[in-house]
């Protein structure tokens, strides 16, 4: 019987909430639009936001000559996030790290944006850049099985767990390979919608009230 386990997290509304990324990209936008009234500029793109306007498009025919829809979309790209682990999470990286439990990060998404919220986080004080695996940069999303076989690869023989929130994606292709699947319950503040697909294939085995859950599993 196997003993060592990998745990394989999810980045976005995983390891931290999505929505303080948009926050932080929003901040540097409106105060690069006009920093003499950023804090009222910036309440109105989240309100936008909320209502599901296209901000960037409603910013650029606002500000024609300060912005353009592809500059603020490459700005909310590629910029350095204001972004930190909740106490929560960091206790749980902390406790895993003890335990001498290998972990990794499967992420959709862009490498420069990835990498950021990698490195804003902390991240690697608990998870070996080596095993950050990113879309774009393997070509493969998670709905394909390329990106969690490089862990299987990497770590024969171990009792694989994925960690995710997203059942649209996050765990069809880590159910179908056998590995144990955990989904981490929207607590109000998620992005995506958290509706679970009528395939069960989709939905993680478990269900998590907090990331905190991991660690009840492995005791």
């Amino acid at each position: 019987m196997r003993n060592n386990k990998l745990i394989v997290f999810d980045l976005d509304d995983t390891l931290y909430n999505e929505v303080d990324f948009l926050y932080s990209a929003y901040e540097e936008i409106a105060k690069s639009i006009d920093v003499s009234h950023w804090e009222s500029l910036l309440g109105m793109m989240l309100e936008m936001w909320r209502k599901g306007d296209d901000v960037f498009l409603n910013l650029e025919n606002l500000y024609p000559h300060v912005a353009t829809k592809p500059s603020l979309l490459s700005m909310y790209r590629s910029h350095k996030p204001t972004i930190v682990l909740s106490e929560t999470a960091k206790m749980v990286l902390s406790d895993l790290r003890q335990r001498e439990i290998p972990m990794g990060i499967i992420t959709d998404g862009r490498s420069v944006t990835q990498r950021n919220k990698y490195l804003a986080l902390g991240l690697y004080e608990y998870i070996p850049e080596h095993n950050l695996i990113i879309s774009e940069e393997t070509g493969r999303s998670k709905l394909e099985p390329f990106n969690f076989l490089i862990f299987m690869n990497r770590y024969p023989t171990f009792d694989y767990i994925y960690v995710g929130d997203n059942p649209c994606k996050d765990f069809v292709v880590a159910n179908r390979l056998e590995w144990k699947t955990f989904g981490l319950k929207d607590t109000g503040r998620n992005i995506h919608s958290q509706a679970e697909p009528v395939d069960v294939d989709f939905r993680p085995r478990y269900w998590l009230d907090s990331i905190e859950g991991i660690l009840g599993y492995l005791d």
